[in-house]
């Protein structure tokens, strides 16, 4: 299924249910945009990456889009989207928890802002990192933004325990495995995966011993999140990242997100 560039019929039944009550209408006022038109105008400025003011006018005035978008993040509706997403997904497919891999990638920044840091490897540049966690597909199952100087490891728990829906508990009949990059190679992200009771799979920073013995189905499956922030970069929005704040930038990826899921 390709990922639709309006919000199709189905997916629109479930999300008006998670937006906010429409207010009265006031004597004499302008009747209220379509929510449903201003949902397919969102979704216009995260595929085309374009500014807010570059909306094409059959979508209404941009300020009534950025306002209403505004309204909606304050009020928590991207990520209830994401997680009702996920749920559609579950009941079609069924959540692969089984392997579950976890990444950080970094992200420029042109506008600035107070909450981005210096990406160590962009000549301290301003932007952030998005963490990503996801399922054995590539569904993403979490996510996290930070300032680009934030290490993986230290985020790694609220990233695990901010799964938009709630991760069944790993058992010996049951087990989880969890993939990471050299960036977790370390006591801290080493002892969250021990307390969450996962099965590490930690690439060495020296790089892997070849004599050692692989796991029994073969190698790790830490590529499936690189390809998922491939999935997102698909979304010129968040490439070009205009976002001045965590919080846009977040929603955005929630967005994202909940369109992997919803395709999957």
């Amino acid at each position: 299924m390709k990922t639709p560039r309006r919000v199709p019929d189905d997916l629109w039944e479930e999300v008006e249910r998670l937006l906010p009550p429409t207010p009265p209408p006031e004597h004499g006022g302008r009747p209220r945009t379509s929510e449903r038109l201003i949902l397919d105008a969102i979704l216009y400025v995260f595929w085309a990456g374009c500014a807010w003011r570059a909306l094409p006018k059959e979508f209404g005035p941009w300020q009534t889009v950025y306002d209403r978008f505004a309204e909606w993040k304050r009020a928590g509706v991207y990520e209830q989207i994401h997680a009702k997403c996920l749920h559609l997904y579950d009941e079609r497919q069924g959540i692969e928890w089984e392997w579950q891999a976890g990444d950080g990638t970094y992200v420029r920044s042109p506008e600035g802002g107070k909450e981005c840091g210096p990406n160590p490897t962009d000549r301290a540049k301003p932007g952030v990192k998005d963490h990503v966690l996801v399922d054995g597909r590539g569904v993403p199952l979490s996510i996290l933004v930070t300032a680009a100087n934030v290490n993986d490891s230290p985020v790694l728990d609220q990233l695990i325990n901010h799964c938009a829906v709630v991760r069944p508990r790993p058992s010996t009949k049951e087990r989880q495995h969890l993939c990471l990059d050299a960036a977790y190679d370390n006591a801290t992200a080493q002892r969250v995966v021990l307390l969450e009771c996962y099965e590490g799979h930690i690439a060495p920073r020296g790089g892997r011993d070849e004599s050692l013995p692989r796991h029994e189905s073969g190698q790790a499956r830490r590529w499936v999140v690189e390809r998922t922030h491939a999935w997102h970069d698909r979304f010129r929005r968040l490439v070009v990242n205009w976002e001045k704040t965590l919080t846009s930038r977040t929603a955005f990826l929630w967005l994202a997100s909940a369109l992997v899921a919803y395709r999957t």
